[in-house]
């Protein structure tokens, strides 16, 4: 059975600032600007739209949908790659943080 996990941001439910922080996208760095992230994640949206389905509940909602969607985001084009190459200052790096 999958397990939500929610994320939390100082108690409250991170912005997308926040998950551009945590994923090592912050303002003032040319070559990880949330701009480049922002970006690539609004062309694959107009490529690939969510579809959100009501529910109940969302403890009721399934994880394996979204992670499946968050993986084909980062395995087309080798956006993975692209947006985080290996990098020797502890960075995220796809090709060794792919599982985490």
């Amino acid at each position: 059975m999958a397990q939500n996990v929610e994320i939390m941001f100082h108690g409250k439910a991170p912005n997308c600032r926040d998950l551009c922080n945590l994923l090592g996208y912050e303002k003032g760095t040319p070559d990880r600007s949330p701009k480049i992230l922002l970006s690539a994640i609004a062309s694959f949206l107009d490529q690939f739209p969510l579809v959100v389905t009501p529910s109940k509940s969302r403890k009721q909602e399934s994880a394996a949908e979204p992670r499946l969607y968050a993986m084909n985001f980062l395995l087309e084009e080798n956006r993975g790659d692209n947006l985080w190459p290996p990098a020797a200052d502890g960075l995220l790096a796809w090709d060794s943080d792919e599982h985490k």
